[in-house]
């Protein structure tokens, strides 16, 4: 949330340098800046694990759960799919936008 409100400051200050002429284009133009800032704020973790997890070296590899005996183990991925780390990567964006609204509703 921190970043949004950076990324918008950023986007109005970009949006204003340019100049338009009409303030239809600035709108349009503004609306296009915040719209790429946020998504990339928002999904960069999930594009990072993944298209780039599994090739670097240096982020970790992809860690998946197994089960011996009653015990659960991180272990790197045979196969290299993330697929764990997405689905918890995407269910905390969810939970985090859910709690957000909610408290817009106050």
């Amino acid at each position: 949330m921190l970043f949004n409100k950076l990324y918008n400051i950023i986007a109005l200050k970009m949006n204003k340098f340019v100049n338009h002429k009409y303030r239809s284009n600035f709108d349009n133009s503004l609306i296009s800046k915040i719209f790429i800032f946020q998504f990339v704020n928002s999904f960069n973790s999930i594009i990072i694990i993944a298209f780039l997890k599994k090739y670097i070296i240096e982020l970790g590899g992809c860690v998946k759960k197994i089960k011996i005996n009653e015990e659960i183990i991180d272990t790197l991925s045979k196969d290299n799919y993330c697929d764990e780390e997405i689905y918890q990567q995407l269910l905390i964006i969810a939970l985090i936008n859910f709690l957000t609204n909610i408290s817009e509703v106050k």
